[in-house]
């Protein structure tokens, strides 16, 4: 797994798509893959006024820690199983007004996060710069896809699909 997207992540730097990636992968409490391609230049975000600025929708997180979170999640560390399929199924199904697109939701989390991880298996959360945080039900993989240049999710799409894959 750790090869297939260390592969990935320096291809989409090495054509120019990405500047810098980190992507972390667990399944099960285990971590198989924790990945860092490019200019990983965490300087901006370790200054101490963006660190304590209430910046809306703003996460302060690591690839391994957010996937971590959703590893937790699948495993039942953080709710129990019956919770997990609620707020992992779809509950409302419609136009999204933000993005313009057919959107599915749970309890909380979207559901089918891009045209590349669009199953009802997959729940998360994208951030609108292009990082990602997911899981998926079906095969037990956790996911956080962090990028330092905002963009589109091609990223999400080459390596969550991947990761998905592989897992099968």
């Amino acid at each position: 797994m750790r090869t297939i997207v260390q592969d990935i992540a320096d291809e989409l730097v090495a054509s120019g798509a990405e500047r810098g990636l980190q992507v972390a992968v667990y399944r099960r409490g285990e971590l198989l893959a924790d990945v860092v391609a490019g200019v990983a230049d965490a300087a901006f975000g370790n200054r101490r006024d963006v660190l304590t600025a209430e910046i809306p929708a703003g996460g302060t997180m690591t690839a391994r820690a957010v996937a971590r979170v959703y590893d937790a999640l699948l495993t039942g560390e953080l709710v129990p199983p019956a919770r997990l399929r609620e707020l992992s199924a779809p509950a409302v199904r419609g136009l999204d007004e933000v993005t313009g697109v057919e959107a599915a939701w749970g309890l909380g989390y979207a559901i089918g996060l891009s045209p590349g991880l669009s199953g009802d298996t997959v729940f998360g959360m994208p951030g609108s710069g292009g990082t990602v945080a997911f899981a998926d039900t079906a095969t037990g993989v956790a996911v956080g896809i962090m990028k330092n240049r905002i963009g589109d999710f091609t990223a999400v799409d080459r390596i969550g699909a991947a990761v998905v894959s592989a897992a099968r």
